[in-house]
């Protein structure tokens, strides 16, 4: 993954925050956090955002639920699996309205307003889930599942706040993660996979 920039700053630390909360971004304008990744929008115009990749969302499954349940092979065969859908914020993010779309609400056996519980409910054989494919196709434990219709591809973005985007240590940060963004774009994208 390279170096750290933090290691060029002696004294400075780092600190990750995570919201698995589509609705809810860290606030930049507050001081939240110098830097954040945000998928979809950038957020407000006040803030300095450069589009670093499209992510790209696939539907995964367990390889022990494909052995027990087969592999769909069509959209028809999609209404004859469990799946693990995405509820109370997160229902509003495109790739659930996308999920929605195709997957009949009594085709959803368990449902999470939480990102990392749809990745680890897929990986332990829960159903299929709608996952990032820069995330899923990294698992062992996951297969993607190949449906016939376009999937969703959003943005990320990397902002920052106009007052410290000039910050050695954070214009740093902001390389090193751009960078890393850029390096393999099929990874985020999901064309790199089946």
């Amino acid at each position: 993954m390279g170096d750290w920039p933090v290691a060029r700053f002696p004294g400075r630390q780092s600190q990750c925050k995570s919201r698995d909360d589509h609705q809810q971004s860290i606030d930049l304008n507050n001081s939240e956090a110098d830097v954040a990744l945000r998928l979809g929008s950038p957020g407000p115009a006040s803030l300095y955002a450069i589009r670093v990749a499209n992510v790209g969302f696939g539907l995964y499954a367990s390889h022990d639920y494909i052995r027990c349940n087969g592999m769909p092979q069509s959209e028809a065969d999609l209404l004859k699996h469990r799946f693990i859908g995405m509820s109370g914020r997160l229902a509003r993010f495109e790739p659930s309205t996308w999920f929605n779309e195709i997957v009949p609400g009594d085709c959803v056996a368990i449902s999470s307003d939480s990102l990392a519980f749809s990745f680890l409910a897929a990986e332990n054989g829960l159903g299929i889930a709608m996952l990032a494919c820069i995330v899923a196709g990294k698992s062992e434990h996951l297969v993607r599942v190949p449906v016939p219709v376009e999937l969703p591809v959003l943005p990320l973005w990397l902002v920052t706040h106009a007052g410290t985007r000039k910050l050695p240590g954070v214009q740093a940060l902001v390389q090193f993660i751009g960078a890393q963004a850029r390096h393999d774009p099929r990874e985020f994208d999901g064309c790199d996979q089946p």
